[in-house]
């Protein structure tokens, strides 16, 4: 979580532009300030305000506290995908962890995708799916054909799954970071159990010297946000 910009959580312009004038960029930036003396020195603000600076991202940025006992309770926790061969094979989507979905063009991997979202939205209506479009290929008409499927045609019902998967589109490596490096809060907020990513590859295609370098950059930060939030995380290639 200390990878987000300090704008996010900082909301004073002033104290914005000092931040980032001393290369306070992220939250991780201010929390390695050795104290509130340091950051109010380097800063040039008062020793009070400094104080709730950090006070403020290391309450943002802190991960949820978790019990040992709990954390063994989840250690084996999975989302099923509601398809029974799949399930059997791999137990489902596990939480607090990456699955990939990999395959040629046309295999049906936004199929699957629209098709776990729509199982993990309706096996839990207080939970949320956050589906992040890069291709441009998901279709709403198709999604609802899936819920009403599973509904047993059930119009309202499956409109109301729907209500629970929230999809975005970005189409560039710049703004599919951006879009999750800013990401934990509404996670949170939205009580987020999977996130898609559809696809992972496709942004990344275009950058040919730091394609590599591009891409464990993303799933580094996918896997922290996995881990610290206890949530499941899918990306298609």
């Amino acid at each position: 979580m200390a990878h987000r910009d300090v704008d996010t959580i900082i909301k004073d312009e002033i104290l914005i532009e000092k931040l980032k004038k001393r290369g306070f960029n992220k939250c991780s930036d201010v929390l390695s300030s050795p104290n509130a003396v340091h950051l109010a020195n380097y800063i040039d603000c008062s020793l009070s305000t400094a104080d709730e600076i950090i006070k403020k991202i290391s309450e943002k940025c802190r991960p949820p506290v978790v019990k040992v006992l709990d954390l063994l309770k989840t250690e084996n926790d999975y989302l099923s995908t509601s398809l029974e061969k799949v399930d059997h094979l791999i137990k489902g989507l596990k939480i607090g962890s990456l699955t990939e979905i990999s395959g040629p063009a046309g295999c049906g991997k936004t199929q699957f995708c629209m098709t776990i979202s729509v199982a993990v939205a309706k096996a839990d209506p207080d939970c949320s799916v956050y589906y992040i479009d890069t291709e441009g290929a998901v279709n709403c008409y198709r999604l609802l054909e899936i819920a009403e499927n599973r509904t047993n045609e059930n119009s309202e019902l499956a409109k109301k799954i729907l209500s629970h998967i929230i999809i975005v589109k970005e189409s560039s490596v710049e703004s599919l970071q951006e879009r999750i490096d800013h990401l934990e809060e509404e996670i949170i907020e939205r009580n987020v159990r999977l996130l898609i990513i559809d696809s992972v590859a496709s942004p990344i295609r275009k950058e040919d010297d730091t394609r590599y370098g591009i891409l464990m950059k993303l799933a580094s930060t996918l896997k922290s946000i996995a881990e610290s939030l206890r949530i499941a995380v899918s990306g298609a290639h």
